[in-house]
This record gives structure tokens, sequence and C-alpha cells, in this order.
């Protein structure tokens, strides 16, 4: 046996290291096994993988490694495509039926590699593995139990739902060895300490080290952080600490802990940070203000993300590192005041008075309330549900008469319908409402109310109350620009025909002038986004991108207090209808950014909307359903009606796509009695994926019927038009299929006059051209179509208008160019697992009998799609196989660095790489030109070269 040889050794893990070494060595004897590496995070599982791979590929022992993300339980085989064996034999595909055939690919891909060699197969997070990748593992562990694999699974304790951590449980009962991971020992953290430092720690640096409870994680995060911070220094050979306050900057592994936990969870482990002792249930729901009961969930949230520990009836902060740099954060007055309220409770349970209280802690004061308050104003951006429950605290400390009250009582409904808390926020406001207000404060408890109507779907709700609020004399014009710019947004949903989208622009007007007049940032972004929204109903998409464009420029401007209103949600609506996809999802990545950040629920299925409804337009069909998926479950919570129904369109129109007809009918379904069950009219768009779901199942009739009824107002259809203008073209189709030729012409003409308000839109161009070119069935036109489209980047409507234009020159008996055209759009459809074009095509293919000439030359513009890769992407690959940097690439390219990370992801997904290396091998086996012609300098071709 080789001597072990690791290029560094964790303290306290030397043993286990070498035990599982043994287990690797063991294969060349022919013995494979089964072992599961279990511990909290931070205690070194993943450093264990790393190095068993590095001392197998010291052993000439091949291994496949992969990692398990939060989301892969969404994905079928998300799991299994990070291993370099299954990337490239599975592909796109992930239906969940297909698991069988799957696992039995993977056996035999498996077996063929321990015929020659050991195999070492290590999967780290497995706990989050998805349902085929955990049969995967159950199958495969028992099956190839004679052969030389070893197979090493990592995972977190705990009672995680889900299939992986069940198929993990039965492993470890009947095929693995568990391994479990224990805390360091003191000895062991002072060992991995002095390692660290490189010379013996003072006793305050081994002091505050030995608070992390043996976790080697956040030792080194701490020791990182303390010397990029310079409070480490060498003094006589001897590691000093400098003199600092833990905070969460000094230890970003508290951030990284609160970021993963929902609003309540986080402000119950900031409160509960002043008790450095177990704390019952009863105390923490006293400490917090609520009812026992209510906060059962966030106590289960914190045990299971390992921020507490359940010891009995009691709990506790798992690392006291974090409790510290948590209640370290807090802000002065709002410690004193727990700590107050810590000492209260403390006494009742017979403590010593004064136990948890710091030094020179006061009595409860009207300072104490100023200061809650500020803090409340601190948190508002980043943590509304925190600074809700902070005013809420006050509130219950203020005085009926307080002249304070009805300034905080507006603020806290806001911050609480901003953290999706809609019954709270509703009966505060309507309580303030019952106690008397003055004009202005009446105002501002109104628009308040309005806030919450509308962010909880209640939409005609809130335009009767801005009509109430605006109708009141004596309230600020502050105010009443808020108002309108808040009305604005209602009456563009509600809208069913040109004069409610009048009133909208004049409603949106006035909150613009009076933001001019007063400054008032807020009327200013909220003005500016209605008018965005306005312009893109009406079909004006130059527009739309302009107000939008000032809108988010004005919420930047302004801070955080405007940027939480998310402006840029609807400046990616108006840039992805202008087919400047790259942009939109740019625009989408930096308000998730904000997201992240202010944390508020409202916009989270708004943002999951659009970001799916980018991922059909580009063909990313799987990941749309992702995405739209996340989003109506937060819809479905938040009980947000409109974009409820429009995710849950969203899906139909998704699985339609994939050739899943019964499950687009039940989305449809559930979207159309979601929406008449709210009182609201079913949309275009629902009623065009309606009548589509009906051709589909052999009733195209009754498709145009429901169009025919839906699409009869011009208004109606631009509408639809100006987000999907390909629905033009299928529509005319069938609606001369069933002899609706006035609803044919009259979406042609909508098309026509779209085109003509917005010439410089190629897929806007494309579609008038498409539906002329269906209504009049004109060939060239059809052709004209396909041609604009290419240099657009809409994949899909692509494919469709190519199909179009192989059945014209069928007809016209060209069946060669037929063929040609047939099999570019197959091409185009399973490139985007797009099944129902795929089958249809495919049929349409099997009755056309042409001969195949032997050397026929593929359009240019053709040879793009024989990998799926666009010419963004190509060119990014071609650059990246020269050396280039990321940031190397964008700059030469003239885009971001996240744009050319993207067109990365999606080369080695469509090609079944997992890195540069790999895709620089593809590049240069094809002499730097790939089959699919990798484009050189500019070119107009391609599915997105219009966005580079």
């Amino acid at each position: 046996m080789m001597e072990h040889a690791p290029r560094r050794t964790l303290n306290g893990r030397r043993e286990i290291l070498d035990d599982l070494f043994r287990e690797v060595d063991a294969l060349r004897d022919g013995t494979g096994g089964c072992v599961v590496v279990e511990g909290d995070t931070g205690l070194g599982k993943t450093w264990l993988l790393g190095e068993v791979r590095e001392h197998a590929v010291r052993q000439d022992v091949p291994v496949l490694s992969a990692a398990a993300t939060e989301l892969d339980h969404l994905m079928p085989m998300a799991t299994l495509r990070g291993f370099p064996c299954a990337a490239h034999r599975f592909g796109r595909r992930g239906a969940e039926e297909d698991g069988l055939r799957v696992v039995e690919s993977l056996r035999e891909r498996i077996s063929t590699l321990a015929r020659d060699n050991p195999v070492v197969i290590l999967l780290d997070d497995a706990q989050w593995a998805d349902k085929i990748t955990a049969l995967a593992m159950r199958v495969l562990v028992s099956e190839l139990r004679p052969a030389p694999v070893l197979w090493v699974f990592a995972r977190r304790p705990g009672k995680s739902p889900g299939y992986a951590q069940r198929t993990l449980d039965w492993l470890v009962r009947e095929e693995a060895r568990l391994v479990s991971l224990d805390p360091l020992s003191d000895t062991e953290t002072v060992g991995l300490l002095t390692t660290l430092v490189g010379s013996e720690p003072d006793r305050r640096l081994r002091e505050l080290t030995a608070r992390s409870g043996g976790n080697p994680f956040l030792v080194k995060e701490l020791v990182r952080s303390l010397r990029d911070n310079g409070l480490v220094g060498i003094d006589n050979g001897v590691a000093v600490l400098g003199d600092a306050e833990l905070s969460p900057e000094l230890l970003p592994e508290a951030e990284q802990l609160l970021s993963g936990l929902s609003e309540n969870t986080r402000w119950l482990l900031q409160a509960g940070s002043v008790l450095d002792r177990p704390f019952t249930v009863a105390e923490a729901a006293g400490l917090v203000g609520q009812p026992p009961i209510d906060i059962l969930p966030a106590l289960n949230e914190a045990v299971e993300a390992g921020a507490l520990v359940e010891k009995g009836r009691e709990f506790s902060f798992r690392h006291d590192l974090i409790r510290t740099a948590l209640h370290n954060s807090l802000a002065r007055g709002v410690r004193t005041t727990l700590q107050e309220a810590a000492e209260a409770l403390s006494q009742q349970r017979g403590a010593e008075p004064g136990e948890t209280r710091s030094p020179g802690a006061k009595a409860a004061t009207g300072e104490t309330a100023v200061a809650l308050f500020r803090e409340g104003e601190r948190n508002r951006p980043t943590t509304p549900g925190a600074a809700a429950d902070l005013i809420l605290y006050m509130l219950r400390r203020m005085g009926a008469g307080d002249g304070h009250r009805p300034l905080v009582v507006s603020d806290a409904i806001r911050l609480l319908a901003t953290a999706g808390r809609w019954e709270e926020a509703q009966q505060l406001a309507e309580e303030a409402m019952r106690d008397g207000a003055s004009p202005e404060e009446g105002g501002e408890i109104l628009l308040a109310l309005a806030d919450v109507s509308y962010l909880n779907g209640r939409v005609r709700e809130m335009i009767a109350t801005t009509g109430r609020a605006l109708a009141s004399p004596g309230i600020s014009e502050t105010t009443r620009g808020q108002l309108q710019g808040i009305r604005a947004h209602g009456l563009l949903d509600e809208s069913s025909g040109p004069d409610g989208l009048g009133e909208a622009a004049v409603a949106a007007g006035q909150a613009v002038d009076s933001a001019r007049r007063t400054g008032d940032t807020r009327s200013l972004v909220g003005g500016y986004a209605a008018r965005s929204r306005e312009a893109l109903e009406r079909g004006e998409l130059g527009s739309a991108v302009l107000f939008g464009s000032v809108a988010a420029r004005s919420a930047d401007e302004a801070g955080d207090q405007d940027r939480h209103r998310h402006p840029r949600l609807w400046l990616a609506a108006a840039l992805a209808a202008t087919d400047r996809l790259e942009d939109a999802e740019e625009a989408l990545v930096t308000d998730q950014a904000d997201l992240e950040q202010f944390d508020t629920a409202w916009s989270q299925p708004v943002w999951y909307s659009h970001l799916a409804e980018l991922r059909v337009a580009a063909g990313r069909l799987a990941e749309a359903r992702i995405e739209a998926e996340m989003g109506a479950r937060i819809a479905e919570r938040l009980s947000t009606t409109p974009q409820t129904v429009r995710l849950l369109t969203l899906l139909a129109r998704v699985a339609l796509h994939r050739d899943e007809v019964a499950a687009s009918r039940s989305y449809t379904e559930e979207a159309w009695s979601t929406a008449v069950e709210a009182g609201q009219r079913p949309s275009a768009e629902l009623a065009w994926t309606a009548a589509m779901v009906a051709e589909a199942e052999g009733y195209p009739d009754h498709g145009a019927a429901v169009l025919a009824r839906h699409l009869s107002s011009g208004h109606a259809r631009v509408r639809l038009l100006a987000r999907t203008p390909q629905a033009a073209p299928h529509i005319a189709g069938m609606a001369l299929a069933a002899g609706e030729e006035r609803l044919a012409e009259a979406v042609t003409g909508s098309a026509r006059e779209l085109r003509e308000r917005n010439p410089e839109v190629p897929t806007v161009v494309a579609a008038a051209l498409h539906a002329e070119g269906v209504l009049y069935t004109d060939t060239e036109r059809l052709r004209s179509a396909a041609e604009v489209y290419r240099s657009g980047p809409r994949v899909l409507a692509t494919a469709v208008a190519v199909e179009d234009l192989a059945l014209a020159e069928e007809r016209e008996g060209h069946g060669a160019a037929a063929a040609e055209h047939l099999r570019s759009a197959l091409a185009s459809y399973r490139s985007c697992d797009a099944g129902r074009g795929v089958r249809r095509v495919e049929e349409r293919l099997g009755r056309l009998v042409v001969p195949q000439p032997e050397s026929a030359a593929e359009p240019e513009w053709e040879r793009a799609d024989a990998t799926g890769l666009t010419d963004s992407e190509l060119r990014v690959a071609r650059l990246v196989a020269e050396g280039l940097t990321n940031r190397d690439v964008a700059n030469k390219l003239n885009l971001s660095p996240h744009t050319v990370d993207s067109h990365l992801r999606h080369s080695f997904t469509k090609l079944g790489m997992n890195s540069r290396v790999e895709l620089t091998r593809w590049v240069l086996s094809n002499g730097g030109h790939p089959v699919s012609g990798l484009p050189d300098g500019d070119s107009s071709r391609g599915s997105d070269s219009a966005n580079t």
C-alpha cells in the first residue's frame, strides 16, 4: 500500500482521512463499498471528499464527482448531469418517466469503466439530490456491489424532507458505512488556529475561537476576516488579537446563515441573541412579543438550518460566535430594549436579576421608542419584516394619544405588506381609520392601505381606496402624487379597453407632474414605471423602454427607499418586447440583487414570471418551467391572483410546447377558474393559450370561438401581440381553419399596425410578415418572415415560421426545399426540447418522400443550429479556446461578464461538458471552426446576434 501523502491535513480529521484512504486502496483488491459522511455545515465534509479525490488520482483511480444543490429536486436528473459520464449521454431530456432508462444507462457506463479500472464516485450535499439521482443511488450501490466501485456520499444530518434523504437513510441501514463528523475538541481547535495564524495564539484569540463550537469552517472564516481587517498581529512570536467588536462584517458566515432564512426566523435569531443561555419556546415568544405557537415554524426553520440546537425543551445557538455577531449587529437602543425584556423573562424564570443585562442598561424610556423607530427605518430597505416587527413593538409601547402614532401606523402597514403579511397590515389599517385621524394622516393611512390591497391582488379595492383618498381635501401633494402612481398601476391591471388605458395614462402623468413639483422620487418612479407599462400595452415599445429606463435610473439615484419598488421589472418586460433579451435578463439579474437585499415578497412572483417569459422566448423550456413553477408557488402563498393567473398561463404554454397536453389543459383550467373566481376577466394571453389547448385536443373550432370572443377589440389584440407578436400568425391560421376569416384579417391588421409603430424590432416585423403569409397563402412573405426572424433571438418563433414555409414549398411542389426547411425546424425544436414541434415535424417529414442529395448544402443560417449553440455562444466559445478570461471576452465582444458566463453555462449544457478545457478541445478538434460554423467577426444571423 502506498504511503498516504495529502497536501494538507485538517486538525482532528487524520483518523477519518486514513480510514477513507484505506477504502480507496482496497479497490485494487476488487473490494468496493459505500460510505456516507455525515456532519453539520462547516465540519469538513467537502474537504474530506476533496482529499479522497486527490488520493484516488494519485493512485491512478478514475473519479466521478458532483455536488447537488438546493434546487436540484425541482428538475429530474439535475444532479446526475453534474457527473461527467452522464452529461453527454442524457443531454437535455428530463422526464421523470425516463428515470429507469437513465439509471440503466448509467449502470452500463459505470460497469464499463469498472471492468478496466476501479472507480471512485463522490457526491457532495447528497441530501439535495433529485428523485432520479436518488433512485440511481439506491439501485446502483446495490447492483454494483461486486464491482470495484467506491461510493462516498456527504450529507447534512437532520429531517430534511425528500426522496434523497430517505434513500441515504436506507443506504446507511442496508449497504453503507456511516462516518459521523463531530466538532473539533478544544485542543484540536487550538491546533487548527495555530496552523492558520502561523504562531502560538494569545489568550484572547484562543477564547474567541473557542466560541466556534469546534466548527473548523467558522474558525477559518474568522481568522481570514480578522487578517483581512488587520486585527491579528505577531508580537514576539505570539499571534495577538486586536481590539474589535465581533460583528457580521467580521464573520460573513453569520450573514450567510441569515440570508437563507425567512424574515420571522431572522428576527427571532437577532432578538434571541441577547440570551447567552438556553431558552424555552415561551421565553423566545415573550422576547418577540408573539404567542408561543406562532413562533414554532421559525424555531423549526432555525433548527433545520443549523442555527439553533434543540436540547430537550430548550434551544440554544449552535455557535456562540454567530450569536455574538448577531447580538453586536443590533442598534444600541434595540439591544437595550431586548435586554430589558430578557431580564424580565429571566426574573420570571428565577434567574438572578441582571443575568442578561449589559452594563449601563437603562429602564425603557421615550428615547428607546425613538431608537426602535430609527432602527425600523434603517432596516426598512433590507429586512422589511424585521423592521415591521420593531415598529409594531414600538406601537405596543406607545399611548393611543401619542402624536407620532399615525405616522408609525402607516409605516408599519407598508412594511407588513412588503413582507407579505397582508392580513396583519389590513387589520392595522382598519383599526387606525376607526380611531380617527387628520386629513393628512388619513391620506397616509389610505395610501398604505392601497399598497396592501394592490400587493394582495385586490386591484379593484385598491382603485376604490385611492379614489376615496384623492377625493378627500387636505392631503398633501406628495401623498396625492404617490396615490396617483399606484392607482395608475391598478388601472393598467384592470383596463379592458382604450378608456381604461387612457385613465391610467392620466394618473401616471399626474404622478410624474407631482413629482417634478415636489421632488418626491416615489411618485416619479411609480409614475414612469406605469407609463412604461402603458406604452407597452399600446404597442409603443420604444417609449416603454425609455420610460422604464427613467424609472430605474430615478430609483437608483434615490437609493434604497425607491429601489424596493422594483421598476426594473417593468423595464425588463419592455426590453424583452423589443427583442433585447440579454439586456432584459441583465435587468432582472440586477433586480434580483435588490429582491434579495430588500426581501420584498410582492415582487418575487412578478420577477419569476418575467424570467420565465424570457426563457420561453429563448427556447429554454425546461428552465422556463422551473422559474414559472417557483413563481406560481410564491404567488399562491401570497394570494396574488394576477400573478398566479399569469404564471399558470405560462406553465400551460410551456407544457404545450413540450407536448404535455393534459398538463397544459390542467394549468389552463386552473388559471381560468382563478381569474373568474377573483372577478377578473381572463386575459387575451390566457384566451390564446386556451385556444391552443383546444386545437391540440382536436377542437380548433372551439379554440377559434374563444379567440373571437376575447380578441374582438383592437386594444385586446395589440395588448397580446405587444408581448407575444408570434401569436398573430398562429391565430390567423387557426381562424382560417375554423372559417373565422374576419378574426384572421383583424389579428393580421393588428400585427401590421404594431410593425408600423416598431419597424426596428425583428420579431414584430417578422410576425406581421408571417401572419400576412398565412392569411394570403404567400410563400414569399413566409420566406421573408423566416429571414427576419433569424436576425432576432426567438428560436421557437423562427422554427414555426420555417415550418410554415416548408408547408408552402410543399404546396408548390418544391419537395426538396420543403424537406430542408422541415429538417431545420426539427433541429430547432429538438434544441429547445419542444416535443410537440418535434413530433409534428417528424410526422410531416415521414409523409414527405424526397430523395436526399448526397452533398446537400445547408443554408448558412441553418448551420448554427447543428449543435444548438447560438452565434453569441459560439463567439464566446472561440475566444475562451484562445485562452481569454470571461472579463477579456466581455471586453472584446462589448458584453457584460454576467452575459459571457451565461453563454458559457448554456454551451456546457448543450455540449454535455463541464469545463473550459473540454470546450477548448471541442473547438480545436474542429480546426477552430466546429461543424456548426463558428462565426468570424460581426454577423447578423443567428438566434441572438441582435443582442450582442
